[in-house]
């Protein structure tokens, strides 16, 4: 086991107690790592129902996919039609 080489501590390491604000960007975090179980207990990912208007939502983010079974009626159609 030779040469013995002494390690010391590294300046930089030892202060390193908190990350510097906005150092942890969108691009820094992996994908799936925030769960739900990793936030505060009053932050929920799915939104609530109602909460998405129409003016949030892109044109064409909206396709017949994303529709389930049954959920425009012919009602919905002709008030959307009318207006």
């Amino acid at each position: 086991m030779a040469p013995r080489v002494q390690l010391g501590s590294v300046p930089f390491a030892v202060q390193a107690l908190t990350v510097p604000d906005g150092s942890v960007t969108t691009a820094k975090i992996a994908d799936q790592a925030v769960t739900q179980a990793k936030l505060f207990p009053d932050v929920n990912l799915v939104p609530p129902d109602g909460s998405i208007s129409t003016a949030k939502l892109a044109d064409g983010a909206v396709t017949t996919g994303k529709i389930a079974n049954q959920a425009v009626t012919s009602q919905q159609q002709t008030a959307a039609a009318t207006t």
